[in-house]
Parts: structure tokens; sequence; C-alpha cells
């Protein structure tokens, strides 16, 4: 009995030392697996506060179309001359108010396009020709009002001259029957399209986007003519959108360990002070096996309007209590904060918000 009690030993032995690596990490999955059943997770007001946050945070809004009335197309499409019998040969093309820094639309630009139609006969119809494709360059790039047209002149040494009339900004005529201030919506369109500008889809599609997103706003942003020539006025109307509104809805997402099953109700106020301000308040109940409460309030306003930057504050209270494997455990946490949201990107496919946060979490 005895020697082989010690040829086990031995045996052992050998195994231990040709193999340690494949006993070591075995006895280290073993204990930690032992330890994770022993030791139950257990939420604090930190992790829970954490969650209700993660679950808190809106979707951004989807892109959507600009409330933008565009003018016809008609001005870039006229008729042309009828005069088919004189012809000229077009060996230049000098174009007069052209505004610098447009992408595309460089004097370079303007040239190629205009190439082929150089050192060839042109009637008169042609030269306006000439002249349309050049609108239709400026309108393909953005610049909704642009026309190029031809100058009363004598081609000599076939020198043609065409004269750019961009569209540029007059004052904006604002019609206002909303909650929000005029004053707060005349800054952000000052701002956005200021007077004097060349007019383009660009800016008008984030004046009309950001102007929409008002709350309790609904706006449309249309042009007419301006008080000088060359001059579009934007033409906005703002009117009276949703200043209450809540909701109530139950599910199921909760912890595990406080209970799934969740109430929750919630209501918002919009332009209280006319500033385009919203304040918001959220609760969240979990009755099913805790007594677990979250509340949480939240006011934001346009800074100023200019730029559509707004500032908020907002305050969280969690209060919980449940029981787990004997024990009870409770405790509360209180959340401020303070943020600014700018709008980065604004058109009808894109939409870009930057955002900061600062803020103090105290828990129990």
């Amino acid at each position: 009995m005895k020697s082989l009690v010690l040829r086990t030993g031995i045996a052992r032995s050998e195994k231990m030392r040709r193999a340690p690596f494949l006993l070591t990490p075995l006895a280290l999955i073993v204990c930690a697996s032992a330890q994770a059943a022993v030791v139950p997770s257990v939420p604090g007001a930190g992790t829970l506060g954490n969650q209700l946050r993660q679950e808190s945070v809106r979707t951004p809004a989807a892109p959507i179309s600009a409330p933008l009335v565009l003018p016809e197309e008609g001005p870039a499409r006229r008729v042309l001359s009828v005069d088919n019998h004189t012809t000229v040969s077009v060996k230049q093309v000098v174009f007069t108010g052209n505004p610098p820094g447009l992408k595309g639309l460089s004097e370079t630009d303007l040239q190629r396009e205009l190439a082929v139609d150089l050192n060839r006969p042109q009637t008169f119809a042609g030269l306006e020709s000439m002249a349309q494709k050049i609108t239709a360059l400026y309108r393909h790039h953005g610049l909704l009002v642009a026309r190029a047209v031809l100058p009363p002149q004598t081609l000599k040494d076939g020198v043609l001259t065409i004269r750019i009339i961009p569209g540029r900004y007059d004052s904006a005529h604002i019609s206002n029957t909303s909650s929000v201030s005029t004053s707060v919506a005349q800054r952000l369109v000052s701002t956005t399209t200021p007077r004097g500008d060349v007019v383009t889809r660009k800016q008008l599609e984030r004046e009309a986007l950001l102007l929409g997103e008002i709350p309790g706003v609904n706006a449309q942003v249309a042009m007419k003519s301006g008080s000088q020539p060359g001059t579009t006025t934007p033409d906005i109307t703002l009117t009276q959108g949703k200043q209450f509104g809540g909701y109530v809805g139950l599910d199921n997402q909760g912890d595990p360990t406080t209970g799934r099953s969740r109430v929750m109700l919630g209501g918002y106020a919009n332009n209280l002070l006319g500033m385009g301000d919203q304040l918001r308040v959220d609760l969240l109940d979990a009755y099913e096996k805790s007594d677990l409460f979250n509340g949480s309030l939240d006011y934001s306003l346009l800074a100023g309007g200019g730029y559509g930057t707004r500032v908020g504050v907002n305050y969280s209270h969690l209060n919980y209590h449940y029981n787990l494997s004997g024990l009870g455990f409770n405790g509360y946490s209180d959340n401020w904060g303070l943020y600014v949201t700018q709008p980065w990107i604004r058109t009808s496919r894109a939409r870009v918000d930057v955002r900061l946060n600062a803020g103090q979490q105290f828990l129990t």
C-alpha cells in the first residue's frame, strides 16, 4: 500500500512539473467564478443614475426639408432673341460684378464654361445663350437669384462683356404671431442672412431650419424683391406651434435588481419668457421590486438668438430602496449641470450639433 501511495504521489508531482501552466489558469478561473457566484451585483446610486441618464439622452432629430419657398427658375430661362441674321465672332469674354471667393465660380471657372462658344459665329440669341449658361452655373452652385446679363455695349475686337448680378440680401421682413419674441427671431435672421451678403441656398436653408427648431414655433421662409435693384428680401412667417405637451408611458427596460417594470410621465412648456426657451419635467418610478424614483428638470433658452446657440441648466434627483439576498439597500443622488449647444451643420441632409457639459454629482 505504501508503494502504491508513493507511486501515485510521484506521478502527480511529475504531471505538475510538466504542465504547470495548465493548472494555474484553471485555478484562477475557478476562483474567479466562485467569487462571482458569492458576491452579487449591487447597483448603487451612481450606477442607477448613469443608466437613467443614458436612457434619457434624446436621439437627435433626423434632418428634414427646410421650410423654404424658393424662387422659380424662370429668370434663368428667358426667351431668346429672334434675331438670327446678324452674327459676330466672340474672341474673349470679360465678366464684371463677379463676387470674389465663391467656390466653383472663379474667373477661370466662368471662362471654362464658355470656352466652346469662342471663335465661332454667334447671333444675338447665341450671345444671350452664353449669358444664360453663366446664370445656370451660378444657380447650380446655390446662388438662387443670381443672373448674368448682357449690358448695352458695342463689340470691339471680339470682346464681349457679361455682367453678373449675384443677388444680395435686403433687410428681412418678419410676420410673427408666435409666442417667441420678434427681437429674438430678428437677431437670428440678421446673423444668418446679413443684409448685403450674396443670397445662397446654404444660408437660407440654415436660417429656415434654425427658425423651425425654436420650441413652439412653426416657420416658413420665402423671398420677395428687395427695395433696391439686385436685392432680395427674406420674407419670414412665424406662427404658433405647440406650447404645452406631455407623455405617459410604461416599459420593462429597468435594472433586473430594482425591477424591470417602470412607469414614466413628463411634460414641457415652450416660450414661457418668449426667448425660445423650453422647460421640461420628466418623472420615472420602478414599482415592481423596489421603491425607485427619479425626477429631472431641464430649462434652456436661446443665447441672444444670434447664432442659434442654446444654454441650459438641469437638475435630477434619484431615490431608491430595494432588498437583495436578505439585505436592504437604499440611497439617493442629486445631480446638477450646465450645458451649451451650438448648431454646427444645418442642411436638409445633415444636422450636427456641438455640446459642452459641466456638472456635479452628489451620491449617498
